[in-house]
């Protein structure tokens, strides 16, 4: 690469950065909104008068109860992301943890996860018991903004894949488990880039799952 090609992608390297650490984010009660630039906000709580509007008054995001005015002209609204507090905590579905020799996954009692041996088998082997007491859940992609969890019973090795369409037709972001509970949190990952909050536009929620008598069950938020 010759001289002025380096100084040249010098230069758009910084430009690139400098434009990166614009990003701006502004909080209003229970909602987080990210700018690539400062910029001026309205949020408004509907049918409570307000305080006079500062912004050119363009609709960044509006739902049944709030509205949120911006200046799109000025600067992009990168994401409007929302509070997520779950009523549940992992404690409350505690579990004693199994220590004992660990069974493989039984494929005869779920046909259709052989299709997917190969994941559930390593990742029983790397992951052992990471949820339920006894279970382990595993997990893997399946196209863009989509993933499939399977669970095993590591006492006799049961495999429990084709029956867990309260998980399976809701996951797409990841999951959090804990070894000692029965509860799952579905698409943690969701959380992630502004912790602790999700974004509006995602057609996907964090959703809490109990599992309880070898059936997914999800918690009403």
């Amino acid at each position: 690469m010759k001289v002025y090609q380096l100084i040249l992608f010098g230069l758009m390297f910084c430009s690139i950065n400098a434009y990166a650490q614009k990003d701006t984010t502004y909080k209003y009660g229970v909602f987080l909104i990210e700018a690539s630039d400062t910029t001026k906000i309205d949020f408004i709580i509907k049918n409570v008068p307000g305080k006079r509007r500062i912004s050119k008054g363009d609709t960044i995001y509006e739902n049944e109860k709030y509205l949120i005015l911006g200046d799109d002209e000025k600067t992009a609204i990168r994401g409007v992301y929302k509070k997520y507090k779950s009523k549940y905590k992992f404690s409350e579905f505690s579990d004693v943890v199994y220590t004992g020799k660990l069974a493989a996954p039984n494929f005869k009692t779920d046909r259709a996860a052989y299709m997917f041996r190969t994941q559930i088998r390593d990742q029983c082997k790397s992951k052992g018991v990471n949820f339920a007491g006894h279970y382990t859940v595993v997990k893997w992609g399946c196209g863009s903004d989509c993933q499939t969890v399977a669970i095993v019973d590591r006492l006799d090795g049961e495999i429990y894949y084709s029956k867990l369409s309260e998980i399976n037709d809701e996951i797409a972001y990841g999951f959090k488990s804990r070894p000692d509970s029965r509860m799952l949190i579905l698409n943690s990952d969701l959380l992630e880039r502004h912790k602790g909050y999700v974004s509006c536009s995602s057609v996907m929620n964090v959703e809490a799952i109990e599992w309880t008598h070898n059936k997914a069950r999800r918690l009403p938020e």
